[in-house]
């Protein structure tokens, strides 16, 4: 009998509230369709992907970062290395802060963008303490340090360059890691959610 009553109230609210029904329909069809596309465009890509690399045929492949790459494409391959030692440093630091951040917080993507957005773009550009530990201003600071002219708007005063950019960046890098395996030390697993 309960399940009888449950439906014949379920199809009421359908009927005195049609104009909401048939809206929660949409969406619901609009939403599963969007996700479809989604997969069925990742799939695609990846099999172009993959019958790309398979045509190659058994050749050497070699992966080079984009950063190095473009600066060979425009014309000043005296800048790869130090482009690609500031990559590297800067890369190297960001993974440590995010993983400590996902050590730390529930929402280890919400507060990783929030870092990027709003500690480094926001509060790295308008004060110096923030962007002296900051990845990408200390990166920055390590490929103008290397190359012979340095555009205007990427030197930044009262930022250490070269190999005291390189050194700051590998002491917020071993901050990072000790905090994230402090906080793995004294975490306890209570849930699904962790």
């Amino acid at each position: 009998m309960l399940i009888a009553e449950t439906v014949t109230v379920a199809l009421d609210a359908l009927r005195v509230n049609k104009l909401r029904s048939v809206l929660t329909m949409l969406g619901i069809i609009i939403g599963v369709g969007a996700v479809i596309a989604v997969l069925a465009m990742g799939r695609g890509a990846q099999q172009a992907v993959n019958e790309r690399i398979s045509s190659l045929g058994t050749t050497l492949l070699t992966i080079v970062p984009a950063c190095t790459a473009a600066a060979y494409i425009a014309g000043s391959p005296e800048s790869a290395w130090p482009t690609l030692v500031a990559a590297a440093a800067g890369s190297v630091s960001y993974v440590a802060i995010f993983i400590a951040i996902g050590c730390l917080t529930r929402r280890a993507a919400v507060w990783s963008l929030a870092f990027v957005f709003f500690v480094e773009r926001l509060l790295g550009a308008a004060l110096t303490g923030i962007a002296q530990l900051s990845p990408t201003w200390e990166s920055r600071a390590i490929f103008v340090a290397w190359i012979d002219d340095a555009p205007s708007r990427l030197v930044r005063d009262g930022i250490p360059q070269g190999g005291a950019a390189i050194f700051r960046l590998a002491l917020v890098t071993i901050v990072a890691l000790a905090l994230a395996i402090w906080r793995m030390r004294h975490m306890r697993m209570v849930g699904a959610s962790d």
